[in-house]
């Protein structure tokens, strides 16, 4: 018997060590007024299906009271504690409510315990804070008792900041723009005393804080916006109320003067409005600006006016006179301007430049011809002119989003000439020669034709032209032995220039053949008359063969025929090729005797 009940008290022992609580408990605060929840929250190990009782304590100095006891699920074992007056209440899942929770509950319910306990299983607690805060219902209030102060090192009073009331106690601190006011070390005693704080507790448990700032003053200060942060904090929550100083002017002299434009970069007749301005207090007056006293003057611009400077002076009661200036910056593109030769002499070298100014400075300068792109270089340097190179040229020129143009026409003069002796091959009678002389000039070209060792001009020459190429063309003809050797000349004038060029005709050829040929062919014409003669005088009976009677008019009809051919004997000659050959007569010619 005492062997089970030792095994079993050993069981018991190891199910309660290997039993675990864990408490995952909060802070809580609540607003005045509301009704605070405060939960229990804990996690268990190895206590899987077992009932805990929850109770409440309050933690004070000198006892613990025992607010409430939960179990649930058994409301005769759920009850408030003993002496406790405040109205408590227990939620469905063991949190503690404080209903319409006020300041005084942070007396007595400022530190809280939640116990569990598993009864065999094991118990635990765990500590928690509890608070009520009351943050101010009212914006903060600034003020100030005067407007304008003296430069100062030592600390002066500018104005204060008072909170609404609340609870905790509201904070105030103070900035100057975005920046925080250096008010001191929290043990600096005489910074402590000149700040100020006056607070002031209300019936309800809330404070309201007033606070004076006090700092130095220099020309930093001046017209520059103060303001003041009221912040109200307990645990989590925060509340954040800001408030602007009043404006107020530090007394300095005047250091600077600033000119300023209404327009930075201005074209050539805008006008600008200058306004003058000095700092210091009390406020500057103008002394000088553009020879008056005004704040601001007006310039219209000129290109003149680019990089003027414009000076203005200003002083307060409590400063020597300052001076500042603004410089004018005019944007311009002057025209361009070209440096070179209009005219120029063929096979001449010549230059083009081309030149400009403006601002901002002249970021590049190219050249175009007869409106067409030439080259980015500059200037154009041209060897030898030739006529191509006449043309316009056109200069642009560029700053920033101006453009500037400049055109110079150039013009090549000159006379270019082929002269080289042109000599014709045979030509034959009858036929024509055409001579053609061709020039590029400019100007136009003037064309003499002449035949050497005649003092008649040639006029007949006909004259084209195409660009500067001009072509005079002169035909001569129908051409016989007169002709043979002669000699032309073309002789050309333009821009001062006189170019002659030759031409030389050959020897005219009959167009029957050479002298000797035709003494040939008339031979063979005679042979052939003969021989017709013959023919024609035996049909007739006049000549016989031998032993035949001839007739006695065979004299007398040869002598006819003769007269009727005789005039066709030099056309035949004429009209026969050179080298035609005479056909053998095979008809022996025989006397009136018959012999051989």
């Amino acid at each position: 018997m005492m062997i089970c009940i030792r095994i079993v008290l050993g069981l018991f022992l190891i199910a309660k060590c290997s039993a675990q609580i864990t408490f995952m408990l909060q802070n809580v605060t609540a607003e005045v007024g509301s009704d605070a929840v405060i939960p229990c929250i804990y996690e268990t190990v190895g206590l899987e299906g077992m009932t805990p009782t929850i109770r409440w304590y309050a933690q004070q100095e000198s006892s613990r009271p025992r607010l409430y006891v939960f179990v649930q699920g058994e409301e005769g074992s759920t009850f408030k504690g003993k002496g406790i007056t405040r109205n408590l209440t227990i939620g469905m899942d063991g949190s503690l409510i404080i209903p319409q929770v006020t300041l005084a509950d942070n007396d007595e319910f400022s530190k809280l315990v939640c116990e569990v306990d598993f009864a065999s299983g094991g118990q635990a607690e765990g500590p928690l804070t509890f608070g009520v805060y009351s943050f101010p219902t009212t914006e903060p209030v600034t003020s100030s008792d005067l407007i304008e102060f003296e430069s100062s090192v030592e600390k002066v009073i500018v104005g204060s900041c008072e909170s609404g009331s609340g609870y905790p106690e509201p904070v105030i601190t103070f900035y100057k723009g975005d920046e925080k006011v250096n008010e001191g070390g929290a043990n600096d005693f005489l910074n402590v005393f000149n700040s100020g704080i006056i607070k002031t507790s209300k019936t309800d448990g809330t404070t309201s804080v007033k606070k004076t700032l006090s700092i130095p003053l220099s020309k930093a200060d001046d017209n520059v916006q103060f303001y003041c942060v009221v912040t109200t904090t307990m645990g989590s929550e925060s509340k954040m109320q800001n408030a602007t100083m009043p404006l107020f002017r530090v007394k300095y002299p005047t250091d600077k003067v600033t000119v300023m434009s209404d327009s930075n970069m201005v074209e050539i007749g805008d006008t600008i409005m200058l306004t003058c301005e000095g700092n210091g207090y009390p406020e500057p007056s103008i002394t000088s600006f553009n020879e008056g006293t005004s704040s601001t003057i007006s310039v219209t611009v000129t290109k003149e006016d680019n990089n003027r400077v414009i000076e203005c002076t200003a002083t307060n009661p409590t400063s020597v006179p300052v001076t500042g200036s603004y410089t004018i910056n005019v944007n311009y593109l002057d025209t361009p301007m070209i440096t070179g030769r209009e005219i120029v002499k063929l096979g001449a070298a010549f230059e083009l430049s081309c030149a400009s100014s403006g601002n901002p400075q002249v970021s590049s300068i190219m050249w175009k011809k007869n409106g067409q792109d030439y080259s980015e270089s500059n200037p154009i340097n041209v060897a030898s002119a030739a006529f191509s190179d006449q043309g316009l040229y056109q200069c642009v020129a560029t700053n920033g989003d101006k453009t500037a143009t400049q055109e110079i026409e150039v013009t090549v003069n000159g006379l270019s000439v082929d002269n080289k002796e042109e000599i014709f091959e045979s030509i034959d009678s009858g036929n024509t020669a055409e001579m053609i002389c061709v020039a590029e000039a400019n100007p136009a070209p003037s064309f003499v034709w002449a035949r050497v060792g005649s003092e008649e001009e040639v006029t007949e020459a006909i004259l084209t032209q195409t660009g500067m190429t001009y072509t005079s063309t002169l035909t001569v003809g129908p051409l016989d032995k007169t002709f043979s050797n002669v000699k032309y000349t073309c002789t050309v004038s333009a821009d001062g220039e006189t170019v002659e060029k030759s031409f030389t005709l050959p020897e005219i050829l009959d167009k029957s053949g050479s002298p000797t040929a035709g003494i040939i062919i008339g031979i063979l014409v005679a042979l052939l008359v003969v021989a017709i003669i013959i023919a024609v005088l035996y049909n007739k009976g006049i000549i016989c063969n031998k032993g035949e009677k001839g007739d006695e008019n065979a004299e007398d009809i040869a002598v006819e025929i003769n007269k009727d051919d005789a005039a066709n004997d030099d056309v035949e000659a004429a009209r026969k090729p050179e080298d035609a050959a005479e056909p053998e007569e095979d008809t022996r010619l025989v006397n009136g005797n018959g012999d051989q």
